[in-house]
């Protein structure tokens, strides 16, 4: 299993209640949460943090970026590529046009628990990519 103290976890959601939320509980067990308020944060932060990011915790939705969190997909990959997703919605995953065309993608259904938030991470974190992000062209 991996260290949670090891893993860094970027956070990208617009609502305030699920930021704080996760990163409390992430926080909790050991895990160097960053948070983003959204979607332009968000690729600020990955700038910023890039390849020490380990895991990324994403809102489909983020209104400042129009609703579709696909351009923040194509900076992970850009800035972050090893970096593992979770797309985080309170849609169904068949409603994300653009997701499920990334197979490396999980998806977390809102609301979640503690304890499904803190699996889907360590999950991914155990993940982590050793190569490139695959995007679509």
């Amino acid at each position: 299993m991996v260290k949670p103290a090891s893993s860094v976890v970027l956070i990208i959601d617009d609502e305030q209640t699920v930021r704080s939320t996760a990163q409390a509980i992430l926080t909790h067990v050991g895990y160097e949460v960053h948070v983003a308020d959204g979607g332009k944060s968000g690729m600020t932060a990955l700038a910023k943090l890039g390849v020490r990011i380990d895991v990324v915790l994403l809102d489909w939705t983020l209104p400042d970026l129009g609703g579709s969190a696909a351009l923040v997909m194509r900076e992970i990959a850009k800035h972050a590529p090893q970096a593992r997703v979770i797309v985080s919605s309170g849609f169904g995953r068949d409603d994300l046009a653009g997701a499920n065309n990334h197979p490396d993608v999980r998806f977390l259904e809102k609301p979640y628990s503690a304890a499904t938030l803190v699996a889907a991470v360590q999950q991914a974190a155990r993940n982590r990519r050793e190569g490139p992000m695959q995007t679509e062209s």
